[in-house]
């Protein structure tokens, strides 16, 4: 199963590269097809890799992104980016009108860094696929435990920031526990296995296979702090086109709908994206919240998360009124207008 792992990582890998490759030349193509097209050209992010963030996907795929603007001559140019930093970058340089599925860390220290980005819907809150994982023979068998042990993880990522919360929630200082920076699954993975860390923070696809076989087990997950991930708009597209952003939000709600009443098409249809097996992207899918409402609740996650960024210094500049980085009325008149037809 090992070697299956392995397997699976270098798969991983090369997709990465390959999308890593055609990305600089998609983005340089991306500003000439607005430009020679008759008709409007979205420009929007696609992240390759999760198997919970392809709304915006799906909807081209089943056809109802096609429904709502085929015969406005508006199409979406879906142009791979690795991870959210790039895509923020693109979004200062004016290459996107969109950046689908960032997380809540690199959305927060973009818009602090200048990109003019907000937030018009939330795309995923990943709580029970994310979390702290050991060894099945592991001494440690809660929070608690991990007082004083070492830990591998994203430094600056957003499982950083999850893992901060669970802990001090615990009671648990980030100063009385051992970060080590390990980016990669591999790497953790490896460095859990030589002794090199006592517990590793991870997310469901990737020990998917551990789990099945018992080799791994979960101590805790980040149900109180979720990982986010949100759509956001350049400030200067929204602002020209609020009614193409409206219907292309009416678009993410329909396909939402229609992912509930479809779960098994939706999970073949990103199986066949990701490369990932189709049952383990059922089950990630339905331990994911998807629905796109920008909540109260989500909205005291995003100033917890802009609190972590100011206290370990990531933010270029401070953001004066937090409420000014997302905008939840279009999906609220989304779901009024799905509920009045």
């Amino acid at each position: 199963m090992k070697k299956q792992n392995h397997i699976l990582l270098a798969s991983i890998t090369l997709l990465g590269a390959i999308f890593a490759t055609s990305c600089q030349k998609k983005q340089e193509a991306a500003v000439k097809t607005v430009q020679d097209n008759n008709g409007l050209v979205i420009r929007s992010s696609m992240f390759s890799g999760p198997a919970y963030d392809t709304q915006l996907w799906l909807a081209v795929q089943t056809g109802i992104f096609g429904e709502e603007f085929d015969k406005d001559n508006i199409k979406v140019d879906l142009i791979p980016f690795l991870n959210g930093p790039a895509a923020n970058e693109a979004l200062i340089a004016g290459q996107l009108d969109l950046v689908h599925a960032i997380g809540d860390q690199p959305m927060i220290t973009g818009i602090a860094a200048g990109s003019n980005g907000i937030a018009l819907a939330c795309q995923s809150r990943q709580s029970d696929t994310q979390g702290i994982y050991v060894g099945s023979n592991s001494s440690i068998k809660n929070v608690q435990d991990l007082r004083g042990k070492r830990i591998g993880v994203g430094i600056g990522t957003f499982t950083h920031k999850c893992l901060v919360g669970v802990l001090e929630e615990a009671g648990i200082r980030e100063d009385e526990v051992e970060l080590l920076n390990l980016t990669t699954f591999d790497v953790l993975y490896s460095a859990y296995e030589k002794g090199s860390i006592d517990a590793f923070v991870s997310n469901f696809v990737s020990v998917y296979d551990l789990l099945k076989e018992d080799s791994v087990r979960q101590v805790a997950d980040f149900s109180s702090h979720p990982a986010y991930t949100f759509l956001v708009g350049n400030k200067k597209f929204v602002n020209a086109h609020p009614d193409v952003v409206q219907r292309l939000v009416n678009v993410l709600v329909r396909t939402e709908l229609w992912e509930k009443e479809n779960p098994e098409k939706a999970a073949e249809l990103v199986a066949s994206f990701t490369g990932l097996p189709v049952e383990g992207v059922s089950e990630l899918r339905s331990l994911t919240d998807l629905t796109i409402d920008i909540t109260d609740y989500d909205k005291k996650q995003i100033e917890w998360t802009y609190s972590f960024l100011k206290k370990h210094e990531y933010l270029a500049d401070d953001i004066k009124d937090l409420s000014t980085i997302y905008d939840d009325s279009y999906v609220k008149k989304a779901r009024a207008s799905i509920i009045t037809k």
